[in-house]
């Protein structure tokens, strides 16, 4: 259900959406493996951090590792939206 909602988010210009699972082996279509990092990151959008919004969801430690990556590419803070999986 969930990976049919995604692929119909991936379908709308101006939206992309790159899933990574830290833990689970790759198994799903479409999600990466992995822990995420600043080069998985700029693979992930072709290493063109202008004129885009960042949204990311996710364990608080993970959420500023990839905050911290995009104010060291220049993106404004305006541009990076963060929800917490920790309360």
């Amino acid at each position: 259900m969930i990976q049919n909602l995604l692929q119909t988010l991936k379908k709308q210009v101006g939206i992309d959406i790159f899933v990574t699972l830290s833990r689970e082996v790759s198994k799903y279509q479409g999600c990466w493996s992995g822990r995420l990092n600043t080069p998985l990151i700029s693979q992930a959008i072709g290493g063109d951090f202008s004129n885009k919004t960042f949204m990311t969801c996710g364990p608080q430690s993970m959420m500023t590792m990839v905050k911290n990556t995009l104010l060291e590419k220049n993106v404004h803070l305006n541009n990076i939206k963060l929800e917490s999986f920790e309360s």
